[in-house]
């Protein structure tokens, strides 16, 4: 049996369930960490909106089964209903409430054994598009140190897995994993296609050098500047 400590990490910071050793392969240990969850934070409905009326009721179902299944711990089945989910809207990806959800079930189930985990993992990469690899991004460095951050982070290694993101994903993932005197080479791409995930990337190598402060040699390159402009004036537009 496979016994772990959880740590839920939600949309509003860290939940740590505090002395509770789960099997979560066990529908009763993971319903007590369900209820922790649903208890500790506010309820948060999953939304989407599908093309058609027939497709919206059904929708409106799954979406009401999902949270029952999420608020007592049925994961395997609140898995199945995010496939079906994506089968019946792709666009339900864009749901952030929904890969907020998926997030806080990744924290569980990738605590234990991983066999449900591989299937949620294989959702996020493969039927996700671009908001699935965003989704992977965000356990990099949100969840450091977690079973999940790690596998994302191994997923995020193949340029294939990110191919399928966004120009403004890429360029925030070479950034992060570029040897510091190369990062210079990334200045002009992150201007042109970067988000507030390069933003954070670019902005640390403005930290003064110190002892205890490893820098680059570009904190004064005037790329980087106009960079850094350039990514706060289209978040801001």
């Amino acid at each position: 049996m496979a016994v772990a400590s959880v740590l839920v990490l939600g949309a509003i910071g860290v939940r740590s369930l505090v002395g509770i050793n789960v099997d979560v392969e066990d529908e009763s240990a993971s319903a007590m960490v369900a209820t922790t969850i649903a208890s500790s934070v506010p309820t948060a409905t999953i939304t989407v909106s599908p093309a058609s009326p027939s497709d919206r009721a059904t929708a409106r179902d799954l979406r009401a089964k999902m949270q029952r299944d999420l608020e007592t711990g049925k994961f395997p089945a609140f898995i199945t209903g995010v496939e079906e989910l994506l089968r019946l809207d792709p666009e339900a990806a864009a749901d952030r409430k929904l890969r907020s959800s998926i997030i806080d079930v990744l924290m569980v189930i990738t605590a234990g054994r991983g066999e449900h985990a591989d299937k949620l993992f294989d959702l996020i990469e493969n039927r996700m598009g671009t908001h699935g690899i965003d989704l992977l991004y965000q356990l990099v460095i949100a969840h450091g140190g977690s079973r999940a951050s790690a596998r994302a982070s191994a997923l995020l290694v193949d340029p294939a897995v990110r191919a399928r993101g966004t120009p403004a994903l890429r360029v925030a993932y070479e950034l992060r994993m570029a040897p510091c005197v190369h990062k210079n080479q990334l200045f002009k791409r992150a201007a042109e296609e970067g988000d507030t995930r390069s933003l954070q990337q670019l902005e640390l190598l403005k930290n003064p050098c110190s002892r205890r402060n490893n820098c680059c040699p570009h904190a004064k390159d005037p790329e980087l500047s106009q960079a850094i402009e350039a990514i706060r004036a289209r978040s801001q537009g």
